[in-house]
C-alpha cells in the first residue's frame, strides 16, 4: 500500500508563537461544538508540533485523514481568520493522488494538485507560492511536479525541502505520531458537547467531498466537463440530487447539460433541466430519486487492498458537462443533496467561473 496522509502546517514568524496557535484552535473547536476534555475521555485530539529549528509548525488531526480534503480546508479557513500567516494543507492518497492548498486570511490562495486527472497537474495561483517562499520562483516550483516519479510522495519530499517544511512531518497523519519523538509536541484534547445530535445526524445520509473544483476556466465554444467525487459518512438512503446556480448560472453566462454518475457498478447520465430555485433565481437541477447512496464503510486509512476496494465502492462520482455562452468573470455553486437529509446532508462547492 502506498501513502497516506493529511496535515496543516503554518508558518513560523516572530509574532506567532505555539500559544497563539493552541488558542486559535481553541477557538475553532469550541466554534465546532468541542469543549476541552481530559486525555482519558476524549473524542477528538489535535496535536502542534513546533520544532526550535524548523520554520514551519505541523499540526495533526485525529479526525483528518487524507479523503477528507473538506475538513482540512474548513481548519485553516477557521485558522487563518485569526493567525497572520501562511497555512498549507497537504493530502496524500496512496501515494498516486495529492492535493496541497495554500490559504491566508481565511481564503485560499493557491492550490496544486493531481486529484482530477492523474496524469495532469494543475496549478492555482502561482504567484502566491513565489510569495509563499524564499528565493523561488514559477519554474522551480513547476519543475517539482513535472517530474516523472512512481509515487507522489518524492514530489512532495522536494516541495517541502523547496519551501523549508520539516520533511519528516509532512508525509505524516496523526496516527504516525506514535513514531516519533513528541518531546516539542502539545497535544490537546477535545469532547464533543453535541454528542447525542452528532449520533442522531449520522443515523442519515451526510455527504462529504472526496475531490472537487473551485475554479472553471474555459475559451468560448470549448466546452469542459469536471468530474466531482463524494462519499456518504452517515447511513444509506434513497435520492440524489445535484442544483447548479450562482451569478454565472443566473446570468447565463454557462449552463449545465449532462449529468454522468457511477457508484460501485451502476453508471447512469441524465440531462439537467432549468428550473426556478427558492430564492427565485435560475438554476440546474439533475434528479436521481432512485440511487441508493451507498452506507458509509468506516474505513478512514485503508491497509489493504481489500480496504482500499471497499472504499472505492462507496464513492459517488459526479461528471458534469457545462457550455459556455458569453465572457465572464463570475461565479457558481454545485451542490450534491441526498433527498433525505438534505439540508445537513448536503456538500458544495463554490467555482470561480472565467470564460474567456
Amino acid at each position: 500500500m502506498g501513502t497516506f496522509c493529511s496535515n496543516l502546517q503554518l508558518k513560523r514568524k516572530k509574532s506567532i508563537d505555539t500559544d497563539t496557535v493552541v488558542d486559535a484552535i481553541s477557538v475553532m473547536m469550541k466554534n465546532s461544538g468541542y469543549v476541552e476534555a481530559e486525555s482519558s475521555d476524549f473524542d477528538r485530539k489535535i496535536t502542534l508540533i513546533a520544532r526550535p529549528d524548523s520554520k514551519w509548525m505541523s499540526l495533526f488531526d485525529s479526525n483528518l485523514d487524507a479523503s477528507n480534503i473538506e475538513l482540512s480546508t474548513d481548519m485553516a479557513i477557521s485558522l487563518g481568520k485569526v493567525i497572520d500567516t501562511e497555512i498549507l494543507c497537504i493530502s496524500v492518497i496512496d501515494s498516486d493522488y495529492f492535493n496541497i492548498e495554500l490559504f491566508r486570511d481565511g481564503k485560499m490562495k493557491a492550490n496544486i494538485t493531481n486529484l482530477n486527472e492523474m496524469s495532469t497537474v494543475s496549478y492555482k495561483n502561482i504567484k502566491a507560492w513565489i510569495n509563499c517562499g524564499e528565493e523561488i520562483d514559477s519554474k522551480t516550483i513547476k519543475s517539482i511536479f513535472s517530474k516523472h516519479t512512481v509515487f507522489v510522495d518524492d514530489k512532495i519530499s522536494e516541495f517541502a525541502n523547496t519551501f523549508s517544511i520539516d520533511n519528516s512531518l509532512c508525509l505524516l497523519s496523526h496516527r504516525h505520531l506514535h513514531e516519533l519523538d513528541l518531546n516539542s509536541a502539545i497535544t490537546l484534547f477535545f469532547k464533543n458537547a453535541k454528542e447525542e445530535q452528532e449520533d442522531t445526524e449520522l443515523d442519515q445520509t451526510k455527504l462529504q467531498f472526496v475531490s472537487y473544483y473551485m475554479e472553471y476556466k474555459s475559451n468560448i465554444g470549448d466546452n469542459k466537463s469536471y468530474k466531482f467525487t463524494v462519499k456518504n459518512i452517515g447511513k444509506s438512503s434513497v435520492g440524489f440530487q445535484v442544483i447548479i446556480c450562482g451569478e454565472a448560472i443566473n446570468s447565463g453566462f454557462i449552463s449545465a447539460s449532462d449529468c454522468q454518475l457511477s457508484v460501485d457498478d451502476i453508471s447512469l447520465n441524465k440531462k439537467f433541466w432549468k428550473a426556478t430555485l427558492q430564492n427565485g433565481t435560475n438554476g440546474y437541477v439533475c434528479d436521481f430519486s432512485d440511487l441508493v447512496i451507498p452506507d458509509s464503510c468506516n474505513i478512514d486509512y485503508p491497509q489493504t487492498q481489500k480496504d482500499f476496494k471497499i472504499l472505492i465502492k462507496t464513492y459517488i462520482s459526479v461528471n458534469i458537462s457545462f457550455e459556455n455562452h458569453r465572457k465572464c468573470d463570475s461565479h457558481m455553486f454545485i451542490y450534491f443533496l441526498p433527498i433525505k437529509n438534505a439540508r445537513e446532508g448536503q456538500v458544495g462547492t463554490n467555482m470561480k467561473v472565467e470564460i474567456i
